[in-house]
């Protein structure tokens, strides 16, 4: 009995280190044919746990970092599967809303292309808060969001602008900003 259970614990704890390995692999420079295999919001939900690991996150954001995302999810259980993962000495938490939801309690926040109707409401929202707000929508940097990701042959690329980072009082990795290209409004 023993044995079987530490089996499931080994198989559940490769699958995590394989999942972080592919993550890493599509934002660092993964091989070309081994991204095509990994559905497109596998890799994204992916990319938003190194986002979270790559931002250094004030004091008062308390003992985990909530991923939300507002409105239509695309990633479904893939984002899930995230949920408890460790960010630095925090836990990773995945919520999702409604379109009107308040997002207060959001440290990380998906912005899919169906809510960008709303964009100005949610960044007014967001004024003054430490909130890191993530999209894939072409434009959405340009438009105020802090990160923004895009398909390029296969693999995910993505654009920060800066100053919308810096707005919500954060500030990004040196290491993730050399693999983006960086805007400021």
């Amino acid at each position: 009995m023993c044995r079987r259970l530490f089996e499931l614990l080994n198989c559940r704890i490769r699958e995590r280190v394989m999942f972080i390995l592919l993550a890493l692999g599509a934002v660092f420079g993964s091989s070309h044919s081994a991204a095509q295999t990994v559905p497109e919001y596998s890799l994204k939900a992916a990319v938003l746990y190194n986002f979270a690991l790559f931002v250094e996150w004030p004091e008062s954001v308390g003992e985990q970092i909530t991923v939300c995302v507002i409105g239509a999810d695309p990633f479904g259980a893939e984002l899930d599967a995230l949920g408890g993962e460790p960010v630095g000495s925090r836990r990773l938490q995945v919520r999702r809303l409604g379109r009107l939801a308040p997002l207060s309690g959001c440290q990380l926040l998906f912005i899919p292309e169906a809510s960008m109707a709303i964009l100005p409401q949610i960044l007014s929202t967001l004024d003054g808060m430490s909130v890191l707000t993530v999209a894939d929508s072409p434009g959405a940097a340009q438009a105020g969001v802090g990160i923004n990701m895009g398909l390029q042959n296969a693999r995910v690329v993505f654009e920060i602008n800066l100053s919308a980072v810096r707005r919500g009082g954060l500030m990004i990795s040196s290491k993730l900003l050399r693999l983006a290209q960086v805007l400021h409004d």
